[in-house]
């Protein structure tokens, strides 16, 4: 058809990835404290990395000594993509790093292939694995 009648359906071309929701994850690395301390201060100070690949794409600071959720994320954010087809990840980690010095722990991550959540459509993608669950705030654009 030359014009658009309304009869064709058109897949969406792009996801707008807005916000990242951490509703649940593991509050201990195998049986211990994430970080040292006490009244809090040994919950977990967590920020994300979304990757593609190998690449990192988008990261944040990280929220200090969480102890409930749901947490979100919005820095760093919104990403756009027009490559449905690829795998990306997204990581947590627990900020142990004090004045550039120290290692960061991976808490677990999460990945996802938007092109498997185009037919569902929505608002939403919920993702989960190993204990992580995050919901992602997205967007279809045509």
């Amino acid at each position: 058809a030359t014009e658009d009648d309304g009869t064709c359906e058109y897949l969406p071309t792009e996801l707008k990835l807005s916000s990242i929701t951490v509703n649940s994850m593991p509050m201990t690395n195998n049986g211990s404290s994430w970080d040292v301390g006490i009244l809090g201060s040994e919950n977990p100070d967590v920020f994300y990395v979304l990757k593609q690949g190998n690449g990192d794409i988008s990261s944040s600071s990280s929220q200090d000594n969480i102890s409930t959720f749901p947490i979100s994320f919005t820095e760093g954010l919104p990403y756009t993509t027009n490559n449905l087809s690829q795998e990306y990840t997204i990581e947590l980690y627990d900020n142990d790093q004090i004045a550039g010095v120290g290692e960061n722990e991976l808490i677990g991550s999460c990945s996802f292939i938007p092109n498997e959540f185009i037919t569902a459509g929505g608002s939403e993608i919920n993702i989960t694995n190993n204990g992580i669950d995050m919901t992602l705030d997205i967007q279809w654009v045509q």
